[in-house]
């Protein structure tokens, strides 16, 4: 079931602390933007809001998916502000980043297993873990039940789903080949989120980033960079 809604839906985003230029702080917070962005969003006629990311440490630096960013508020805060928007009449979108953050990430020091291996045995630095792994995948979809049961988030819109940023040459990886990490965790890891939201949310919907016709068929739209920041751009300048 693909969700009608996204589709047809005009999408305001936006991060609870602020702009980028102020290092995400001159909104305030989660209490502040409750405040703020719902008569906003009413003003422009949007009825869809791309919250993004809110884990600690985002935004795009996923170091404790179950821990909110410095400085935004507390759970109630957060629940107060989704309540409120929905409340407007607005689906929320929660950015989801399962590429994994960093080494000294919470998951990544429980479970070294979910990043990567490089030929010599090193791992990355940043965007690391395996995408095929299903005990990665099963990690994420947790994150995306969390939220969505414990705060009523619509959806997801999933940062850079392609798949894994190199080939696993792990030894004990749990499939086949090392470029399954690139070539088939995307897929697997939209498919174990999508599944997640949908048991907690039947209407739920799914933003893809990635540029791949073949990712559609477990999401219900993708946000494509190259035909957004630059076909669309150079049509218009024609």
């Amino acid at each position: 079931y693909h969700a009608p809604w996204l589709g047809e839906s005009v999408l305001y985003s936006f991060h609870p602390g602020g702009t980028i230029g102020s290092g995400f702080r001159d909104l305030g917070g989660f209490a502040d933007a409750a405040r703020v962005v719902p008569p906003l969003m009413a003003r422009l006629g949007a009825d869809a809001a791309w919250i993004l990311p809110v884990e600690q440490k985002s935004p795009y630096w996923p170091m404790d998916y179950y821990r909110f960013m410095d400085g935004l508020g507390t759970s109630n805060d957060y629940r107060r502000l989704v309540d409120r928007l929905r409340a407007g009449g607005v689906r929320v979108l929660q950015d989801l980043v399962p590429h994994g953050g960093a080494p000294q990430a919470v998951h990544n020091q429980a479970h070294p297993e979910f990043m990567l291996r490089r030929e010599d045995g090193t791992t990355l630095n940043y965007w690391l873990n395996d995408f095929a792994r299903p005990d990665w995948q099963a990690y994420i979809a947790g994150v995306a039940r969390h939220y969505a049961r414990g705060y009523g988030v619509d959806g997801y819109r999933v940062d850079a789903c392609f798949g894994s940023k190199e080939n696993n040459w792990s030894p004990d990886i749990p499939y086949a080949r090392a470029s399954l990490a690139t070539m088939h965790g995307g897929l697997g890891m939209l498919e174990a989120i999508r599944g997640a939201l949908k048991a907690e949310r039947p209407d739920g919907a799914l933003l893809a980033e990635v540029e791949s016709e073949r990712h559609q068929a477990f999401s219900d739209a993708t946000f494509d960079f190259t035909f957004g920041l630059r076909v669309c751009r150079d049509v218009r300048e024609i």
